[in-house]
């Protein structure tokens, strides 16, 4: 019974430190937009999908099922931008989702 506390405790932990690195690596990334523009986006977003990875992890979901989610998100999306094409910006969200949604099926 102790062990499993400890476990749950380092979990736990753990848990805690993913979600405050997200947090910076967000914050890091909204500063840098707003300081160099693109410059080091490129790095935030990639500390931003890592820890997304991991914290997935944490909570007992394996890789391939988050990236699974991912592929049906972009699924939903792409249904409810075309939905949505008319309105303002509708059509660039739509080509952007649908560039995305050609790159997941292709590295499936």
């Amino acid at each position: 019974m102790h062990g499993n506390g400890v476990n749950i405790a380092r979990n736990v932990r753990a848990l805690e430190r993913l979600k405050a690195e997200m947090l910076d690596a967000l914050a890091a990334l909204i500063k840098s937009l707003v300081t160099n523009g693109t410059q080091g986006a490129a790095a935030r977003l990639a500390r931003l999908i890592v820890c997304s990875f991991l914290l997935a992890k944490r909570l007992g979901l394996s890789f391939g099922q988050l990236e699974e989610q991912v592929y049906a998100e972009t699924a939903q999306l792409s249904d409810e931008a075309a939905k949505k094409a008319n309105e303002a910006g509708g059509a660039d969200w739509l080509d952007d989702i649908a560039l995305f949604k050609e790159y997941m099926d292709m590295k499936r």
